[in-house]
């Protein structure tokens, strides 16, 4: 697509951001300073109709951006935003999410919260898949005689918490039953951790269950590490804008942000 369709598209997706009417070219022509007339204009606005940026409402001399324009549209924004961007301000920007992250949840939520702040929109964020496959090893935590605390650490870094109900297990039996457990699951693939089978000596066959129950919590450590999770903030931002005062609209667009199945599926389609 050449400079001038370019221009001209970009300045129609603006001009209806700003107010979501269908764009003419002679509002074009009057409130852009794009170097040629409005039947020049007219034309291209043509061209890229048939080309599928733009779609012509019923009843309208005006267009409006179709879905393709606004992809090409924040396709253009980041390849002038990586060529011209302020390195400083982006390091800077980066310590923070950092300083106020304690891990990779936070950085997610903290990402999003910024982000929705800065450009009073609505944003999302979907985390890249988890690159572990092994378990590297698994901390036991008596919290009290009631509580225990299991973490599981992936080879490459990706922690999950979990909270167990127990009962009748010393601290001794405890630390035993860790060390157990780290000899057999440390360092192997998460598709092996189902079928593992656990020798227990006499005294700790009375604890078999627990030790089943940890083993089956291991398990599914798979799925949490494979699983892909989206976060958003700024939901309510999308009442800064004209089409969104219609409050069916606004609602609709809250729900299916809100479906998390829904979003990705959208989303992985779009890519």
């Amino acid at each position: 697509m050449d400079t001038r369709k370019i221009n001209i598209l970009n300045s129609i997706i603006e001009a209806y951001i700003d107010m979501p009417t269908p764009v003419g070219s002679r509002t074009l022509s009057k409130d852009y300073d794009l170097g040629v007339s409005s039947a020049t204009i007219r034309n291209e606005m043509a061209d890229l109709e048939d080309l599928g940026f733009l779609n012509k409402p019923h009843q309208s001399a005006g267009r409006i951006p179709s879905d393709k324009a606004y992809r090409f549209y924040v396709d253009e924004l980041f390849k002038n935003f990586n060529s011209f961007h302020d390195i400083d301000a982006s390091r800077k920007i980066m310590e923070r999410l950092l300083l106020t992250s304690r891990n990779h949840e936070d950085f997610y939520k903290n990402a999003v919260n910024l982000l929705a702040n800065l450009s009073s929109c609505t944003a999302y964020l979907i985390t890249p898949q988890k690159a572990d496959t092994k378990i590297k090893r698994l901390t036991l935590v008596k919290l009290d005689d009631f509580t225990a605390l299991l973490v599981l650490i992936g080879d490459k870094g990706v922690i999950e918490k979990y909270f167990l109900e127990i009962e009748n297990i010393s601290d001794e039996d405890f630390h035993l039953i860790e060390k157990v457990l780290n000899e057999k699951m440390s360092g192997i693939d998460f598709n092996e951790i189902e079928s593992l089978k656990i020798s227990l000596s006499e005294d700790m066959i009375r604890h078999g269950k627990f030790i089943s129950d940890l083993v089956k919590i291991a398990s599914q450590f798979n799925k949490k590490v494979s699983s892909i999770d989206i976060y958003y903030d700024g939901l309510t931002n999308i009442l800064n804008f004209d089409e969104y005062k219609d409050l069916d609209k606004a609602r609709d667009f809250m729900s299916l942000v809100e479906d998390r199945d829904s979003l990705f599926q959208i989303l992985k389609n779009d890519t």
